[in-house]
């Protein structure tokens, strides 16, 4: 599964956040350094807890995401309901998916507000 920065995932009782996007990484393998994984350990899932749901949007909040469209930096997109802001400019790079090398960074990201 493909998860893009800022994630938050629960593993082994524990909940992390993704510091860039990962995909394939698992949360809890030792390493030596901390910059050498891409997830945060944020603590453990208390009792109580519950998931926040993925934010979705009405239909027409933004336009939905073309492939042929060019979107440049603020642009704003809707796919399956979920919105997203363009990083920068892009093209044919569906949002939420994964990137074409773990070196790269998704050009789009959730918008801080609706």
């Amino acid at each position: 599964m493909a998860y893009p920065k800022g994630s938050k995932v629960v593993w082994h009782k524990n909940v992390y956040q993704a510091k860039w996007y990962s995909i394939g990484d698992q949360p809890d393998v030792p390493v030596a350094t901390a910059d050498q994984t891409p997830w945060t350990l944020i603590g453990p899932v208390l009792p109580g807890d519950t998931p926040a749901p993925t934010p979705t949007l009405p239909a027409g909040t933004y336009p939905d995401w073309s492939p042929t469209e060019v979107y440049v930096a603020g642009s704003r997109v809707m796919l399956d309901g979920v919105g997203y802001q363009a990083k920068y400019w892009t093209q044919g790079d569906q949002p939420g998916a994964a990137p074409s090398t773990p070196q790269e960074s998704s050009p789009w990201e959730l918008p801080a507000t609706p």
